[in-house]
């Protein structure tokens, strides 16, 4: 299981870059079933990198401006 509350900016920019290296490099990290759960801002593209990398991928919480996503090998 890796849990994040991943960081989108860098410096004062806004960067997808951390969620797009978290969603693709996490699989490695992880054994066979495992899971990844993290919380981003609703506005963030991040379901067709994790789509590309998991078997599953579900919004547990979709709520105000916060999503919440689990992903699944």
């Amino acid at each position: 299981l890796i849990v994040s509350n991943p960081p989108y900016h860098e410096g004062k920019e806004e960067t997808s870059q951390v969620l797009e290296e978290l969603a693709g490099g996490a699989p490695a990290h992880l054994s066979e079933k495992g899971t990844l759960m993290f919380v981003t801002q609703r506005r963030l593209r991040v379901q067709p990198h994790l789509e590309a990398a998991f078997d599953t991928v579900q919004a547990v919480l979709d709520e105000g401006p916060h999503r919440i996503w689990r992903a699944n090998l």
